[in-house]
């Protein structure tokens, strides 16, 4: 290569114009020209650099910190009194004169009732069903329905704290009534009072 460039230097060939390495077959000398003779050999790709070194990788990086675990969800696969979650309900029985218990009104939300004589089902009271749901507060709600299989007439009372709106009376199921009533109480003071609004 030292030759070679001594060659281009005396020459003064441009070797911007000429990028074909030529080396004659006979001595070895090395120039640069566009072409090369008949007695030069075209050296041009067995001059091509070696390939440089790959990159060392970099090291890798800590593993962040785990993240703080999320709240936890209401549940989905039961009944639940959780007032921020829709509850599934389930049916409980009623033959006689008698008061729900909070369960049953929360919880069940269906009452099944199979009498032969006129009955009166109460309520229990606000105070004991609002501080049984949770996150309970004014404007919370829940309803529950009652359906009359029997043959005598339901009359629904409300429980202390709260105040009932509409018809309070189911009657007894017949080709012209469906026999059921259903009611969505409005809790009005939290822990105290509510409305239950006939439906």
């Amino acid at each position: 290569m030292i030759l070679g460039a001594g060659v281009m230097a005396v020459s003064g060939v441009s070797a911007a114009a000429n990028n074909t390495v030529c080396a004659n077959k006979k001595t070895g000398a090395m120039r640069m020209a566009s072409a090369c003779s008949a007695s030069e050999s075209d050296v041009t790709s067995s001059l091509k650099g070696a390939t440089g070194a790959t990159g060392e990788k970099g090291a890798t990086g800590a593993t962040g910190a785990t993240g703080a675990t999320g709240a936890t969800g209401p549940a989905m696969g039961g009944a639940t009194s959780n007032a921020s979650a829709f509850p599934n309900a389930f049916v409980s029985y009623a033959s006689t004169t008698s008061t729900f218990t909070v369960a049953q009104l929360l919880t069940n939300r269906i009452i099944v009732t199979s009498q032969t004589a006129p009955i009166t089902l109460t309520m229990p009271t606000a105070a004991a069903t609002l501080t049984a749901i949770d996150g309970e507060k004014a404007t919370t709600t829940f309803e529950f329905t009652i359906v009359n299989n029997g043959t005598g007439l339901v009359t629904l009372a409300p429980g202390a704290g709260f105040t009932s709106v509409g018809n309070m009376t189911v009657t007894a199921s017949s080709a012209t009534t469906d026999g059921s009533g259903s009611w969505m109480c409005v809790v009005t003071a939290k822990d105290v009072s509510a409305i239950c609004y006939r439906k």
